[in-house]
């Protein structure tokens, strides 16, 4: 997905404030919270962190599953997730509810390789509701609560779009990453804050020879496409 128009639905996931967010026409029909990484945000092949940019819905699976329904190797294997079970299975990494598998759609950022995200069976899926405590904590996975995950499942078709984006902001320092033809201008902008970051916005479309910049994360982030 690398138009300059934002397609008209599509879900977006922010590392730095650890919400998804369902948009609908420019708008968030629902916001819910996740965790990602623990690693921190990365595509590579074993290193456990949670992929960016644009992917699509690969499946969806677990359809009718009762709630907190355990899955191993994106299968239900008929136990329902209790503290009990996972004092009996605690090295076992909970995949609860339903899955929403992801497959990258950037060749050679997140598609493909050492980078596939599918093949990286990057998941967005349910887990121990107690281990959702605001912070990074999976395996590279996006990790929802159940009543979340299953209110998600069922207003998503396989092929919807999600975009995965880290913002970041220390010191009221703009950082910025390239990913395949974007270039992502992450920023948490206060209002005091907001004249200097526009400055600087400047300097950088400037110098990279960017084109109008559209907004894609209205709370964290804009995205520039390079000029040809």
């Amino acid at each position: 997905m690398l138009n300059d128009a934002l397609p008209n639905r599509y879900i977006e996931i922010c590392i730095a404030t650890q919400t998804l967010d369902l948009i609908e026409n420019n708008t968030v029909i629902n916001s819910y919270p996740v965790s990602t990484a623990k690693n921190g945000a990365g595509e590579r092949m074993g290193s456990e962190c949670t992929p960016r940019g644009w992917h699509k819905i690969r499946a969806k699976i677990g359809d009718k599953q009762p709630l907190n329904s355990v899955f191993v190797g994106r299968r239900a294997t008929g136990e329902i997730y209790a503290p009990e079970l996972s004092q009996e299975f605690p090295e076992r990494d909970w995949i609860l509810t339903r899955i929403l598998w992801l497959g990258g759609m950037q060749s050679g950022v997140n598609r493909y390789g050492q980078v596939d995200s599918a093949w990286r069976y990057i998941y967005i899926h349910g887990c121990p509701d107690h281990l959702m405590q605001g912070k990074p904590e999976s395996h590279g996975c996006i990790r929802m609560e159940n009543a979340d995950i299953l209110h998600l499942f069922d207003q998503i078709n396989v092929g919807e779009l999600v975009y995965i984006h880290q913002a970041t902001m220390r010191n009221k320092t703009v950082t910025t990453e390239f990913t395949g033809e974007l270039l992502y201008l992450g920023q948490t902008l206060s209002k005091s804050g907001s004249k200097a970051a526009s400055a600087m916005i400047r300097r950088i479309s400037e110098k990279a020879k960017l084109v109008r910049p559209f907004t894609l994360c209205r709370r964290s982030g804009l995205v520039f496409k390079r000029s040809a």
